[in-house]
């Protein structure tokens, strides 16, 4: 399959045909500062699903509904159900006399209607000080020892303002941690130790949850901005504590249009909603769920400013099943190592996909090429992060996805040094209870030996990721 690079090509109205209305009524705002607001979303009275609130601040800003402080959305997604907003840092303050003597605990209630997690797959909580240990907990528990199912959190301790370093989250100064999920607020708890010795560079504790790709600490963060907000992604679901199997009995059953289907939430209890395979736009609203690409060829052209973008299309024109497979898997995916698909045109004679530019090549080109070697810690970041977009495709999707083919020709790389996982034609979707498929996919060259026993695990991708590198 080709690739070629196409600087000018313009995709902002790709998919406009291929996706409803944004809302369930054709009065209803669907737009807040250049961000689209699709149902369950919605501004104004009759246009968003119970818990779904957005109040477009100042005409502009778009904000949750209902939280004590505003809280601003950067991003809404109804593919992946996901929501990105700006949380604020908890924190508690020592006087000289090594009292605690203002704090806040982060708290802003932004999830009143509980239709709100915290995603465990992007987020961290990250606890910053001098001597100061940070937490947060669980719902309530009820039959156990303690009031709390669980608490998650670390400490980070320095004698000194030399002892911690810019970039480094290891202990000194900053520590951090991964998050379980089924946390439904951001509310930080704190225990107490002496400040007094170090009151001069740590006079205050600081504990947050944040994306963990947008996250740095420095020195000067021991004396951070008490008001300072940081990105956290939420997974949102139709939270009626209720099963797809119960929900699809109820009048207030949320997948409404036809060509939809409804996915158990993997984050806390409830539902969410997707269009079937074959089918995109919003499966919330009457009618939503449309074919694919049915925009004609000549409206694809244009300008894109500066910003390359690949193209990909096929040699062999039979193979535009593939390629709707390959839009299929990727419409459902939004990860850092995951190739962004960026549009697609299957209803034409030679059907392209368009793609982020990945500059750098493939990981075979490196590795087997004339390129500049990699060293041992860049070889090892590669392949961590790889298994990170593996392990997203495998467990942290409404669907279970099946790579197939992994291997360094699949593994792209950007300036610096980023892995992204790409070439999903022959890859596979399977619910999440089951263990194997007895579709046999791939090159037979990276193949694991235990799929000769059609079994296949879904560890056996990360064997060939493994494996080339291991021989080059």
């Amino acid at each position: 399959m080709a690739i070629s690079l196409v600087p000018w090509l313009m995709l902002a109205a790709l998919m406009a045909a291929a996706t409803a209305e944004s809302s369930s009524n054709a009065s209803c705002p669907d737009n807040c500062g250049g961000m689209s607001i699709e149902y369950p979303f919605g501004i104004g009275a009759g246009c968003f699903r119970n818990g779904f609130e957005i109040v477009c601040d100042n005409g502009s800003r778009p904000v949750l509904a209902g939280a004590t402080t505003p809280i601003p959305v950067s991003h809404l997604s109804i593919t992946t159900a996901e929501a990105r907003v700006m949380l604020p840092v908890a924190w508690e303050c020592y006087n000289a006399s090594d009292v605690v003597y203002a704090w806040s605990d982060g708290d802003v209630a932004f999830n009143l209607a509980d239709v709100y997690r915290v995603s465990s797959t992007h987020n961290e909580l990250v606890v910053v000080g001098c001597n100061t240990l940070g937490y947060i907990q669980s719902q309530r528990s009820e039959g156990n020892d303690y009031s709390y199912a669980y608490y998650t959190g670390c400490l980070s301790f320095c004698n000194d303002s030399r002892s911690a370093a810019d970039g480094a989250c290891d202990g000194v100064g900053c520590c951090h941690v991964d998050i379980p999920p089924g946390i439904t607020d951001n509310k930080m708890n704190f225990r107490t130790y002496s400040h007094v010795a170090r009151l001069g560079y740590s006079p205050c504790d600081y504990a947050f949850i944040v994306d963990r790709e947008n996250y740095t600490f420095r020195t000067e963060d021991l004396r951070m901005d008490l008001n300072r907000t940081m990105p956290v992604w939420l997974d949102w679901a139709i939270r009626d504590n209720v099963t797809c199997d119960e929900a699809k009995k109820s009048q207030a059953y949320a997948c409404v249009s036809s060509n939809s289907d409804c996915h158990d939430s993997l984050n806390g209890p409830g539902y969410v909603c997707n269009c079937s395979m074959g089918y995109e736009g919003n499966p919330y609203i009457v009618d939503g769920c449309t074919g694919f690409c049915p925009l004609l060829l000549g409206l694809l052209w244009g300008l894109l400013g500066d910003e390359p973008v690949a193209v990909k299309k096929p040699k062999n024109v039979n193979l535009a099943v593939q390629f709707t497979n390959e839009v299929i898997i990727q419409s459902r995916v939004m990860h850092k190592n995951i190739v962004k698909l960026i549009g697609c045109c299957l209803e034409v004679d030679i059907p392209i996909l368009v793609y982020e530019f990945v500059p750098k090549g493939s990981l075979d080109d490196i590795l087997h090429g004339n390129r500049e070697p990699l060293d041992l810690d860049q070889r090892l970041d590669i392949a961590a992060q790889s298994a990170r977009g593996l392990a997203y495709l495998h467990s942290d999707t409404i669907t279970s996805i099946l790579h197939g083919d992994i291997k360094p020709a699949n593994i792209l790389l950007s300036d610096d040094l980023v892995p992204k996982i790409s070439d999903f034609g022959i890859s596979r979707m399977i619910t999440v209870d089951k263990k194997y498929t007895r579709n046999v996919i791939g090159d037979v060259s990276y193949v694991d030996p235990v799929y000769l026993q059609w079994r296949p695990p879904r560890l056996q991708e990360l064997f060939r990721l493994a494996g080339d590198q291991r021989n080059s």
